[in-house]
């Protein structure tokens, strides 16, 4: 864009005294939409945990990018876990491959 803003993170903040909001799996991601539809990448948050979901908001269109916060605080392997659920093939990097069972699955 002109103005430099290559991406805009659509939260809500929460930090607003009296803004009602109801927190819930995917919470922000309509208002991520809204500004979508002006023609803005944007990057949706709210309570996106999963692969499946975060796969689906970009599926759907609802969002260019999911801002996973929280669930990668918890799980700093998570974007390898969301791989490996999705069927999406990673390169084998040695000291990741340790953490992998001999099936080759991603421990949880």
């Amino acid at each position: 864009m002109a103005a430099g803003v290559d991406l805009i993170d659509c939260s809500a903040g929460g930090l607003v005294a009296g803004a009602e909001y109801a927190p819930g799996p995917g919470y922000q991601v309509p208002g991520a939409a809204e500004v979508r539809a002006s023609g803005v990448a944007v990057g949706a948050v709210g309570q996106i945990t999963g692969a499946a979901q975060a796969e689906e908001i970009i599926a759907s269109g609802y969002a260019d990018a999911v801002l996973i916060g929280r669930a990668m605080l918890r799980d700093p392997y998570w974007a390898r876990h969301a791989a490996y659920e999705l069927g999406v093939p990673l390169p084998s990097y040695p000291r990741y491959d340790r953490a992998t069972r001999v099936d080759g699955a991603v421990p949880r």
